[in-house]
């Protein structure tokens, strides 16, 4: 399989994406065990993958700064594949955390999550370190959103947070964390 990746605005190639490939099992785009195949745009936006067995695999396109692309593919042993991805820019959200904790008495990562008025998540992060007692979103839809922010880890315990109304893009927001139990 070969490919590109372009910029939905500019039209232009996009360098060092993040191309990941899972085997369709029935699990929608969810990679449980991780990609199996992954690879990283050039400097012109290609990207290419060899002999991919012939199976149907979720494609993942992840660039800090883009939205993320998934879609599924179909994959056949004697057709050679290419895939031209287009990725939306969007904006970067930081949110300055309150936590009341030093940093290592926090979780070592965070799952970021937006949830429009109808209560629907529409975006998901993962894996965030905090720096500086911040979070930033790279890949935010632009909107008005409730934030809910969660860590957890054996070591530090479960902590919480959300936050109404915040308006992607938009200022810094701040965001307290509370120590407690996931509903």
């Amino acid at each position: 399989m070969r490919g590109t990746v372009r910029d939905a605005t500019t039209g232009k190639l996009v360098e060092h994406v993040g191309v990941f490939l899972c085997p369709d099992r029935g699990l929608e785009t969810t990679c449980i065990a991780g990609p199996e195949r992954q690879v990283y745009s050039d400097s012109k936006g290609r990207f290419e993958l060899d002999r991919l067995p012939a199976m149907d695999w979720w494609l993942t396109a992840y660039k800090p700064g883009y939205g993320t692309h998934r879609q599924l593919l179909k994959s056949t042993d004697n057709s050679p594949m290419h895939v031209n991805l287009v990725l939306i820019p969007t904006p970067r959200v930081i949110l300055k955390l309150v936590v009341g904790a030093a940093a290592d008495e926090l979780p070592s990562w965070f799952t970021v999550r937006l949830y429009n008025a109808q209560g629907t998540m529409v975006a998901r992060e993962e894996a965030l370190r905090l720096v500086d007692n911040r979070v930033r979103l790279h890949s935010a839809p632009v909107g008005r959103w409730e934030v809910r922010i969660e860590g957890r880890d054996l070591e530090h315990g479960e902590w919480l947070g959300s936050l109404d109304g915040v308006d992607i893009p938009g200022p810094t927001r701040i965001l307290t964390l509370h120590k407690g139990a996931f509903p």
